[in-house]
């Protein structure tokens, strides 16, 4: 995948809160400390899409030794780990696997040897050589995700990309060996040739599936 969608992950997104009052200093240390712990967690909440409200009346409960679930109860919990992932996780799964299967059967449609799909949109010149895994490439190119969100585009920068073509994701890496400058295709990249379960910024979820409109424009 170019650079361009190689965004941090984005903060956990939480409504603002009311602000406290910081006219005190043991006020202002209180929320220094919170503030700090919570930034210490943050990575895990985000990766495990954790309830704000649930972990923020878990903390305050913890403080007061008021739990709402009894030991058992919160040794089970987390044994069993965030359910709430592995099904979604399972949804996504089925919702992949039945695009991919549609979109196989479109006329004009080719599937490699790994899965990777592809469309002609148009072709260059048939005298075109095709990069090779050392080459840098420029490309123009527009990413969505199956939805229709777009995550990415050079378009939009308004300048293509250039990169080398062993420094991508695989599902790139694949394509743009098979493709000759002056060709632009529509590419299916499933998920374990894209990003496979690391989330990408705050569009590209893990598990998903990328869909690229690519125009090869040369080779440096």
């Amino acid at each position: 995948m170019a650079a361009g969608a190689l965004v941090s992950v984005s903060c956990l997104p939480v409504q603002a809160a009311d602000k406290l009052n910081m006219e005190s200093e043991a006020s202002k240390y209180g929320y220094a400390q919170g503030f700090l712990i919570g930034q210490r967690f943050k990575q895990q909440l985000v990766k495990d899409k954790t309830d704000l409200e649930g972990f923020s009346q878990g903390i305050k409960d913890a403080l007061t030794a008021k739990s709402q679930l009894t030991a058992e109860q919160l040794n089970q919990v987390m044994q069993m780990g965030p359910v709430h992932l592995r099904a979604a996780k399972e949804k996504k799964k089925m919702e992949n696997a039945t695009f991919l299967a549609d979109n196989k059967k479109k006329d004009g449609v080719k599937t490699t040897a790994s899965g990777l799909q592809y469309s002609v949109v148009k072709s260059g010149p048939a005298e075109g050589k095709n990069p090779k895994v050392s080459d840098t490439v420029v490309v123009h190119y527009t990413g969505t995700l199956i939805d229709g969100t777009k995550f990415d585009s050079s378009h939009d920068r308004g300048q293509p990309a250039t990169f080398p073509v062993g420094r991508v994701i695989p599902g790139w890496t694949e394509v743009l060996q098979l493709m000759k400058p002056g060709d632009k295709w529509s590419v299916v990249i499933p998920s374990e040739l894209g990003y496979g379960n690391r989330q990408v910024g705050d569009k590209i979820t893990p598990n998903s599936v990328l869909l690229f409109d690519v125009e090869l424009i040369s080779i440096k």
